[in-house]
Order: structure tokens, then C-alpha cells, then sequence
């Protein structure tokens, strides 16, 4: 996983991505539930996680 400060840091390389945006002000058990439901999309389509 890819972590990107800045919705302008995005490059062409991200495109083909599953991708999560928000302000994760820590990680608890709520954004656990949603990176891991990212991870899991991610290898369902072949493509990395940003």
C-alpha cells in the first residue's frame, strides 16, 4: 500500500488503482475495517492499493 499526501501527488502511475481518500486521524477499528475491505477489492482486481 501507498500512502499519498495530497490529492495533487497523484500521478499517472496511480491510474489502474483502487484508491481510499479521507483524513484517517489514526488507525482504529473503523478505517481497519475499510483498509482491509480496500486490500481485498485490490487483489479481487488485480491492481494495487493506493
Amino acid at each position: 500500500m501507498e500512502l499519498i499526501r495530497g490529492i495533487q501527488n497523484i500521478r499517472a502511475q496511480h491510474h489502474g488503482c483502487v484508491l481510499t481518500i479521507g483524513n484517517f486521524d489514526g488507525v482504529h477499528r473503523g478505517h481497519q475495517a475499510l483498509l482491509k475491505h480496500l486490500k481485498q477489492e485490490a487483489s479481487r482486481r488485480g491492481l494495487p492499493t493506493v
